[in-house]
């Protein structure tokens, strides 16, 4: 709701400044900027000749002790205005409401950009996913080919091994068998030698059998050729007989023995011609055996490398999956960081709209009195934020926390302003009468040789001192 103040509206507050101006008293200045030039009379020495001194007295004019000018944050027309010179406001109370139909447009223009902004940002992220479970699978894929090829490799090394073993178990019994043939033609060749020898002993005793032989039968012919004459007795023609017989029975002997020999010989040779026919497929064994290593050995070889080469290929391939999948993956987070930041573009954007569709509505930033207000319905009002000049403020707010009184002083009257020191103050054309206090003095911006020096009045000074009054103050 409006309230009405209960101050002066500014343009009264104007005409009294101006009254307060044209009709002060002969004490004071006709004006704050002119009282730099002209001393109150009351700051005139006396005419005694004993003057004394009189306090420094000054015109000046009570304000608020701060004032908002508001003007746009956008350019606009105004659709409605909600307060008028002199309402009494709270801050957040609707001031004006401003109407731009191309700010409403790029605040729509601006959703819409952010809805296809997330969209595009969900397909990014989509297609991320797809991509990534793809290079899983893939990944998934070569590394088992190269378990795979690995295992392969393996399998090849334990065959390898395992055939080596066997290689050389057959090769150890190959050898035995080698080392065996040489045993047994080494035997047979012994016995060959022993038979040889056997047979040359017992063809030696030949002559000896033979003789025994010949001299026993002498002997015998010779005992019966005398029994037949009586010349020798029965039983020496029998002891001749028996040596014959013996002798006869140890030629048969030998004849025995030495064809026991001629077959002992014989056997040995056959002995040997075995033994070396099996040493000879023996080492016609060997030979091949050893041709079927070495090839064997070749193609275990080359089975390793084969495998290993499967293996190589297989890592390669894992490898570059890898890689690709890496970069796919670096793809895709650039990717999404892109959408993300379109994202967030567009929502810079959409609050941006907003804010400015916001600023259509003027609202008050703090309690105070209106003032100074210079639009109407309908214009069309430029916001104070333009590149080019803009347009002045359309109206003032007036905070009622606290007033001021500033008074223009000479150069020459500084001495007579202490910071902090309590003033006195009298409302032009009233007895009303407050104390002050001097907060600041600094120089003034139109005349170099005048200094504007502010009083803080009490905080009920707006139950008697209205905003723009003249007053009066008196420096000590």
């Amino acid at each position: 709701m409006r309230v009405r103040s209960p101050f002066l509206s500014l343009p009264l507050l104007a005409l009294f400044v101006a009254f307060g101006s044209g009709c002060g008293d002969a004490a004071g200045p006709p004006s704050a900027y002119t009282a730099s030039l002209v001393t109150s009379a009351s700051a005139s020495p006396s005419s005694d000749d004993t003057p004394t001194p009189s306090p420094l007295r000054i015109s000046g004019v009570v304000q608020a002790a701060t004032a908002v000018r508001v003007r746009p944050q956008v350019d606009g027309t105004v659709e409605r205005l909600s307060v008028a010179d002199g309402d009494v406001v709270r801050a957040g109370d609707l001031l004006a409401q401003l109407s731009n139909a191309d700010l409403v447009h790029l605040a729509d223009q601006a959703r819409a950009d952010l809805a296809q902004a997330q969209a595009l940002a969900a397909v990014a992220d989509t297609a991320a996913k797809l991509s990534a479970l793809e290079s899983v699978t893939s990944v998934s894929e070569w590394d088992l080919d190269h378990q795979a090829a690995a295992a392969d490799r393996e399998f090849a090394r334990h065959e390898t091994v395992r055939s080596i073993y066997s290689d050389r178990q057959n090769m150890g019994h190959v050898l035995s068998d080698v080392e065996r043939g040489k045993a047994d033609l080494d035997r047979a060749l012994n016995q060959l030698k022993q038979a040889e020898l056997q047979r040359e002993a017992t063809l030696a005793r030949a002559g000896s059998v033979a003789i025994s032989l010949g001299k026993t039968e002498r002997e015998r012919e010779r005992m019966e050729e005398l029994l037949a004459k009586n010349f020798a007795s029965a039983s020496a023609v029998e002891e001749a007989q028996l040596a014959h017989a013996t002798a006869t029975t140890e030629s048969e002997e030998h004849q025995n023995d030495l064809e026991a020999r001629d077959e002992d010989v014989k056997a040995a040779g056959e002995e040997i011609a075995t033994a070396r026919r099996m040493n000879a497929i023996v080492q016609d064994t060997l030979a091949h055996t050893l041709e079927a290593l070495e090839a064997l050995t070749e193609a275990r070889a080359a089975r390793e490398a084969e495998a290993e080469l499967e293996m190589a290929k297989a890592g390669v391939r894992l490898a570059a999956t890898r890689a690709a999948v890496e970069l796919s993956a670096e793809q895709s987070r650039y990717t999404i960081a892109a959408a993300d930041a379109a994202v967030e573009a567009a929502q810079g954007a959409l609050r941006l709209a907003e804010q400015q569709v916001e600023w259509l509505r003027i609202e008050a930033p703090a309690d105070g009195v209106v003032s100074a207000l210079s639009v109407s319905a309908g214009e069309l009002v430029r916001s104070g934020r333009s590149a080019v000049v803009a347009d002045p403020a359309f109206l003032t707010l007036v905070t009622t926390d606290s007033l001021v009184a500033r008074v223009a002083v000479d150069a020459a009257q500084l001495g007579s302003i202490v910071l902090g020191a309590t003033v006195r103050v009298e409302l032009s054309g009233a007895d009303t009468v407050l104390s002050g206090e001097v907060g600041k003095v600094e120089a003034s911006e139109i005349d170099a040789f005048a200094y504007l020096v502010t009083i803080r009045l009490p905080d009920d000074a707006w139950d008697v001192v209205p905003a723009g009054s003249v007053v009066h103050v008196e420096f000590p």
